[in-house]
């Protein structure tokens, strides 16, 4: 009985065994899920959702089958929604039927009249890669950062895409069964064993003479009158083995489908720019700028310069080709220091970037810019150098974000269409103005400007000097701080007009800009002078009693004229 009971221990171990080791190969749960669909001629673009990119793991392997070129780019889900308007393109999408066990992606085709006329080079773009007939890439899933597929923009989407998600398998419950064979092996080895040693191995004793066995003629015949008995313990075996093979195959595991349990992240709302983007469009502003230097060549500055930027260095530019002593505009530095974009869905946008190195060579600057449209790129319109010894305010993250800020809000303590007859009313009388209540004049450029024109008023004894300060570019650009205030950039125009009260004296003007634009040293009725400066400010917000704050100024030579009058 012990080598039977040892036998059947062995026969139940080894079942323990083969059913773990088959959970662990041929019934282990499936560890990926793939999707394919095929595009048809009429699209040229296919959008992948940051939600089907996350639908089952982090990432997923895509693979794009075209015919001769692919083009993989990715950007904001939201921007390159509005890049395709008016374009023809395809939306997969995954369906999932539970009930009926359905897993795959189906399609939605949109069409439009307005395609753009490239693929390539646009800012709302954050990355861009090409392919032949065939790219590979995985994606991971970052909120908010769809992908865009595309051949060339002419030709159609390329016809095939795979998509690929390696998924977590659940938990295999293996080892309780590795461990049963494993004791039960021990039992078996253990009553075999004990078998083994009670086992009486002693020879019998003599008895009586055996008889003879029979003839073989008889014993032939006997055999068959007489059969013996069929032995049994190789079939019993075979029988426990089948038996125990039907058992497990009936004991396989159940794991639910991957495919039909997708759990897709939620949409999240992500800033307009990110590093990436900055940098590269900082490093495009600061190429331009220094072409544009070079050459002294505003035509070189298109591209990425417009209003109060494009008009600080054309009239530099001005300077420079009538004049060689004077030197070009600072330059600017493609140090990212400070990036600022904002939390919006549409057009234009502003964001703004703080470059330099805080030297005498490349000093501070905040350059703000901004985008008129999706398929327009940032174009640089503020580039205000910060001045020295200020407290710069806090601003939101990168990652969240500013929110622009309606002119004249009712959030800020002061408005901003008051700025300018409150800082001209600084320059005008200094610490006996009324802005002194609003506007904080301890800064340079406040008190340099104030001190100039007070220094030519006592210069001139028989001249008139009028001062007019107006509002330059009507787009003033705003941003929210995270003390509920804002930064805001504008642009000033200062006119100085100086008339002589005495007809024979003339008003001489110094060597330097102003007499190489007026072409002479001196105008016998007056002249009129024009400065532009773009000018940064930090309004706080309506609960906040601290006065505005000038954080930032760069002036130019605008124009010198003579007077009406002159001979």
């Amino acid at each position: 009985m012990r080598f039977l009971a040892a036998a059947l221990v062995f026969l139940i171990s080894t079942a323990s065994l083969l059913y773990g080791v088959a959970m662990q190969t041929i019934w282990a749960p499936e560890t990926e899920v793939q999707h394919s669909i095929s595009f048809d001629s009429s699209s040229k673009y296919a959008l992948i959702e940051p939600e089907l990119i996350g639908a089952y793991a982090d990432s997923v392997d895509i693979r794009i089958i075209g015919e001769e070129k692919t083009k993989l780019i990715s950007g904001r889900e939201s921007d390159l929604r509005a890049w395709l308007e008016g374009t023809d393109w395809v939306l997969p999408s995954l369906l999932v039927n539970q009930n009926q066990g359905i897993s795959n992606l189906y399609r939605r085709n949109f069409t439009g009249d307005n395609p753009p006329n490239s693929i390539t080079g646009f800012d709302v773009f954050i990355s861009e890669q090409e392919g032949a007939e065939l790219l590979e890439q995985t994606l991971p899933y970052q909120p908010g950062i769809a992908y865009v597929i595309a051949s060339d923009g002419v030709n159609p989407v390329p016809a095939t895409l795979r998509m690929t998600w390696q998924v977590e398998p659940p938990p295999i419950q293996s080892a309780p069964y590795f461990l049963a064979s494993t004791v039960g092996y021990l039992a078996s080895l253990f009553l075999l064993i004990s078998a083994i040693r009670n086992q009486n191995f002693k020879p019998r004793r003599s008895g009586p003479r055996l008889p003879k066995p029979p003839s073989a003629k008889k014993a032939t015949r006997s055999s068959f009158l007489n059969p013996a008995p069929k032995k049994k313990g190789r079939r019993a075996k075979f029988v426990s083995i089948g038996l125990s093979s039907i058992l497990l195959a009936g004991c396989a595991p159940v794991y639910p489908d991957p495919a039909l349990s997708p759990s897709p992240p939620e949409q999240v709302a992500v800033p307009s720019l990110n590093q990436q983007q900055f940098e590269k469009i900082l490093n495009e502003i600061t190429t331009a700028t220094n072409d544009g230097d070079q050459a002294a060549n505003r035509e070189v500055l298109d591209s990425r310069l417009a209003g109060p930027s494009l008009t600080f260095r054309s009239s530099f530019y001005t300077l420079m080709n009538r004049s060689e002593e004077i030197q070009p505009p600072k330059p600017i530095s493609n140090q990212l220091q400070l990036a600022l974009p904002t939390k919006t869905e549409s057009w234009p946008r502003v964001a703004m970037m703080v470059v330099g190195e805080g030297s005498a060579e490349s000093p501070l600057q905040a350059l703000f810019i901004r985008q008129e449209s999706v398929r327009e790129n940032y174009q640089l319109w503020y580039n205000i150098e910060l001045l020295p010894n200020i407290e710069f305010p806090e601003v939101p993250a990168m990652e969240t974000g500013s929110v622009p800020i309606v002119p004249d809000s009712g959030f800020l303590n002061f408005r901003v269409s008051g700025l300018v007859p409150a800082i001209g009313n600084l320059i005008d009388y200094g610490l006996d103005a009324v802005a002194v209540e609003i506007i904080d004049p301890n800064n340079q450029y406040i008190a340099q400007a104030s001190d100039n024109l007070l220094a030519l008023r006592n210069s001139l004894e028989n001249a008139n000097v009028e001062t007019d300060h107006s509002l330059g570019d009507e787009n003033i650009m705003q941003l929210a701080t995270t003390d509920a205030g804002a930064l805001v950039a504008f642009f000033m125009i200062d006119e100085t007009r100086i008339s002589p009260t005495d007809i024979a004296e003339a008003i001489a003007v110094d060597p330097g800009p102003e007499q190489v634009l007026l072409g002479s040293e001196a105008s016998a009725t007056g002249i009129e002078t024009r400065y532009g400066t773009m000018l940064l400010a930090h309004i706080p917000a309506a609960e906040s009693e601290r006065r505005v704050r000038i954080l930032g100024a760069s002036q130019v030579l605008l124009s010198v004229t003579r007077l009406e009058g002159d001979e």
